[in-house]
């Protein structure tokens, strides 16, 4: 009589392991790097990032599915699971092939669908599909070959199966954490990808090798090629039941792991490194709930029961997670604010530990489950585990959609967590009242279990963090949730304000001014901008401000599509007229892949102040960007990149000059206000080596403040009663920083495939707020500019060179009246009485 094979030997359990650990961590770094990648090409929106996800598991899907199928007729699983391995590694190579192909028909694509046309995202959903499909498809079979080949009989499945399972998302939590805090960092993508590649071929040749000197014969393996359709198991379960709760389990997993997501996002400051953790801590506990079903199911027997009873656990633990999580933010309170960098990492993992980690085990405990109920259904180990597995993926893939999409949307985030959790729980009821005698039991916990969660009051836990100004409480407005962010409209006593996911600022009325200022200055040194392009909109004051320009065309492009709306609905009249004038288009946009689809030029192409830290905006500093938007320019236009010098380092941003050094043939730079403790830089990149021209400027001051649209803000520059005239103009100029390269050649320069700054902002800002590293403002910034003042000194400015020589010295002037600021607030009164004297005695020369 003939038996499956059985793995007897410690050995060989231990090999087998190790090749399915490893081949979860390349299958999460490929993921990892996957969508980071394919979020440079098709674009950081949410829209774009699910077709990605939705691409890559519907791969997993169809592989678990049709190659789980075609073990039933293969004697040599681990032979086959070597084969899919190699094929993984060879079909992954195709990424090279895509990237090429999508910078070719982007352009053409974008012109005939146009920007955030629904046929646009089905477009990079099937351009991901063709590369991600193929590998996923090849990794989607690996489960079901590597469960044929050490499960001995069906009867033995589930305890076998879920240890296994257990290793192989170890594994992938360890591919999580080295794609998410290390390999790209030090290797770049192109590097890490293919280190993955080889991996994957030593795994596929470790696993050949294996299974041909060590594995048994073909006489020693039980094919089972019946084709048994099951009605009913011995178990008490349908086969159709099954697969509900297999597709259901995905569903609720991974819709749970996005709501989570954007839960923790509300109080982290969301880098590449915060979204990793929480991917890890994820998968460590699905792991471990791989292994508590392994002993759960190992000592009892009542296998519905007690899965059942699991489901109605997660469900409960999962609707009071946001009360833990509040309890342990202290009210959404900006997390770890004065910690360091490994301090706030450590921290990190603690908190998303401490909330989501028991929810997520008791939900790990499902798939390996159904697993061992499938048992006495009598097919194959492979077929078994390829069609729970491809139901699973393909619940994955909906729940994802819907928790982004249309429950975050609809009902907002602590309703969706509370609405997912009776969703599980209901659909587990009806599984009692249907498929088994009515346990009188478990249907009561059940229902008092649900009746709990419909108890539970959500509109009490607070949405946004409100502070006070002058003893009076912030006010919530309005709180629009979507697929990118949560954003927040405020009240501060007179003024409002957006917030996207409770601490970001976008700005706000009481700043009109400074906001403003962000359009005048690069607009104004334009001789005649008629075109222009903001990427990014905020609040849509700064993009307002050029309309009070004579410009014929004004783009702009936000990528949280709630931001526009928050601005459209709150803050119109501080805009200008932008959402009705003719002139003005609006687009919820990746504003980096706009420029890279759209055909059109612009005089002057503005890109907002962003977070730096942020993951994805490292990308809006790369030179594959600045040539971008080089080549979107018209002759004689300029790129304005505006700097948040608060939240950045020197060295970072040594390294976004030195990169845009290497692009433009000309860089400037330009302070953006004299405020000493958030100070703002402006570079200005040059399509051409040309000079500043005052007389364009003094007549394109008189056209702003001839404009119908001009009120008395217009007559505002900078903080105090100071006009708008040249001579203040000139002093927010700081540099020629083409003349003063040699300062940032020790820089590197910030690459697309070696993104830095994504990857170091985050590190640096940690340092800053732990006091470890100075900050780059008061005296430090001080000293920067009166480098680049004396290695570009005004009268050798080629820049310069149509200044009168008595207009020169305003360049000293205002670096005169920033360090007046910085003395003034150090309380340095006597000094800075002095500069003052001199800054004013300068001022009146010049006039």
């Amino acid at each position: 009589m003939t038996t499956t094979r059985k793995v007897s030997s410690r050995i060989d359990f231990i090999v087998v392991s190790i090749l399915f650990f490893t081949s979860g961590l390349t299958g999460l770094i490929y993921e990892v790097l996957w969508m980071k990648e394919l979020g440079l090409l098709f674009g950081n929106t949410a829209h774009a990032a699910s077709a990605t996800l939705a691409a890559f598991f519907i791969g997993i899907g169809c592989g678990s599915f049709v190659l789980g199928k075609i073990l039933s007729i293969k004697q040599h699983p681990l032979r086959l699971y070597a084969l899919l391995e190699l094929l993984v590694a060879i079909s992954a190579l195709l990424y090279f092939l895509l990237t090429n192909l999508y910078h070719y028909i982007y352009p053409s694509i974008f012109e005939m669908l146009g920007s955030g046309h629904w046929g646009f995202i089905i477009v990079k959903f099937a351009l991901a599909l063709l590369v991600l499909f193929p590998p996923a498809f090849f990794m989607g079979g690996t489960l079901p070959a590597i469960s044929q080949y050490i499960v001995s009989h069906t009867n033995t499945l589930g305890s076998s199966i879920s240890v296994i399972y257990a290793i192989n998302i170890i594994g992938a939590s360890i591919g999580a954490f080295a794609a998410g805090f290390l390999l790209p960092k030090y290797l770049g993508y192109t590097y890490s990808y293919l280190l993955a590649v080889i991996i994957t071929c030593v795994v596929a040749m470790s696993a050949y090798l294996y299974s041909y000197f060590y594995s048994s014969t073909t006489s020693e393996i039980e094919s089972k090629n019946e084709n048994i359709k099951i009605a009913t198991t011995s178990i008490g379960l349908s086969s159709s039941t099954i697969l509900i709760l297999a597709f259901i389990s995905g569903v609720i997993t991974l819709g749970m792991e996005v709501l989570w997501t954007r839960m923790f996002s509300q109080v982290l400051h969301n880098s590449v490194y915060t979204f990793s953790t929480i991917l890890i801590v994820f998968l460590v506990s699905l792991s471990l709930g791989s292994i508590v079903a392994r002993v759960l199911i190992t000592r009892i027997k009542q296998h519905v029961t007690i899965i059942l009873v699991l489901i109605t656990c997660s469900c409960l633990l999962m609707a009071v997670t946001p009360y833990i999580f509040i309890f342990a933010t202290d009210n959404l309170s900006y997390f770890g604010s004065t910690k360091n960098w490994t301090q706030y990492i450590i921290s990190v993992f603690a908190l998303v530990t401490s909330v989501v980690m028991i929810p997520t085990i008791f939900l790990g405990t499902i798939f390996p489950y159904l697993i061992k109920i499938c048992e006495s259904q009598q097919l194959t180990v492979g077929q078994i585990i390829g069609n729970l597995a491809s139901i699973n993926t393909i619940g994955a893939v909906i729940g994802s959609i819907l928790a982004g999409f249309i429950f975050l949307e609809i009902y907002g985030l602590w309703t969706s967590i509370k609405l997912f959790s009776a969703i599980y729980l209901i659909v587990s009821m009806a599984i009692v009242l249907k498929n088994i005698r009515i346990n009188i039991k478990l249907l009561s916990l059940q229902a008092f279990s649900l009746f709990i969660i419909f108890f539970l009051n959500f509109s009490t836990l607070p949405f946004v963090t409100l502070h006070k100004f002058n003893n009076v409480a912030e006010e919530l407005v309005e709180v629009f949730d979507g697929s990118a962010a949560t954003v927040a409209v405020i009240r501060r006593l007179k003024s409002l304000r957006i917030k996207v996911n409770n601490f970001y600022s976008l700005g706000g009325t009481d700043a009109r001014n400074h906001e403003e200022r962000q359009a005048h200055l690069p607009l104004l040194l334009h001789h005649n901008p008629k075109s222009v392009y903001f990427l990014g909109m905020g609040t849509g004051i700064t993009a307002g401000a050029a309309l009070r320009h004579p410009v014929e065309n004004v783009v702009v492009t936000e990528l949280i599509p709630e931001v526009i709306e928050a601005s459209n609905k709150y803050f119109t009249e501080y805009l200008n007229n932008l959402f009705d004038d003719k002139r003005a288009s609006i687009f919820a946009e990746d504003g980096r892949n706009y420029l890279l689809g759209t055909d059109e030029k612009y005089d002057v192409i503005i890109a907002d102040l962003f977070v730096p830290y942020k993951a994805g905006t490292g990308s809006l500093y790369s030179q594959e960007h600045y040539l971008s938007a080089l080549d979107r320019l018209n002759e004689n236009g300029l790129y304005a990149q505006w700097l948040p010098l608060f939240q950045l380092s020197e060295e970072e941003f040594g390294i976004i000059t030195n990169t845009m050094l290497q692009v433009f043939p000309q860089v400037t730079l330009w302070r953006g206000k004299f405020h000493p403790t958030k100070p703002i830089a402006l570079l200005i990149g040059h399509t051409n080596l040309s000079a500043i021209n005052l007389n364009s400027i003094e007549t394109r001051i008189s056209q702003v403040k001839d404009n119908s649209f001009t009120n008395s803000d217009i007559n505002k520059l900078a903080e105090g009663p100071y006009p708008l005239t040249i001579d203040r103009y000139l002093q927010y100029y700081i540099g020629n920083l083409s003349i003063s390269q040699n300062i940032f050649k020790r820089y590197p320069v910030n690459v697309d495939d070696h993104p830095i700054i994504e990857y170091q902002a985050p590190i640096a800002h940690r340092q800053r707020l732990a006091q470890q590293t100075e900050r780059f403002h008061y005296a430090r910034l001080i000293e920067f500019y009166e480098l680049i003042y004396q290695t570009s000194p005004p009268e050798k400015d080629p820049f310069l060179i149509n200044v009168p020589k008595h207009k020169l010295d305003l360049i000293f002037a205002g670096l005169l009246y920033h360090k007046f600021k910085v003395l003034q607030l150090g309380k340095k009164d006597k000094q800075a009485r002095i500069l003052l004297k001199n800054y004013e005695s300068i001022v009146q020369g010049a006039m």
